[in-house]
């Protein structure tokens, strides 16, 4: 009977389709694929996070300087002089 070789590095592996040094190696290639994917999908998540909360800061800010112009008659310093640009 015939001896396998590794796919990978042709080692004998004694049948088995691929030795355990490359096995090794492509589970820890593997690892390292499925951390950088959880990490970049964590960092996206911030970001978007991030955008959402100064969106959201604006928004307040936008509605706050509405309701004191309707509500109390006061006109935002930066609309005073002149108007709006």
């Amino acid at each position: 009977m015939p001896m396998k070789e590794c796919e990978y590095c042709k080692a004998d592996t004694g049948g088995a389709p691929i030795c355990s040094r490359c096995a090794d190696r492509q589970e820890s290639h593997r690892r390292a694929l499925e951390v950088d994917k959880r990490v970049r999908l964590a960092l996206v998540q911030d970001l978007v996070d991030s955008h959402a909360r100064a969106a959201r800061k604006e928004i307040v800010k936008a509605h706050w300087r509405l309701n004191n112009f309707l509500n109390r008659g006061i006109v935002p310093d930066d609309l005073k002089q002149g108007g709006p640009n």
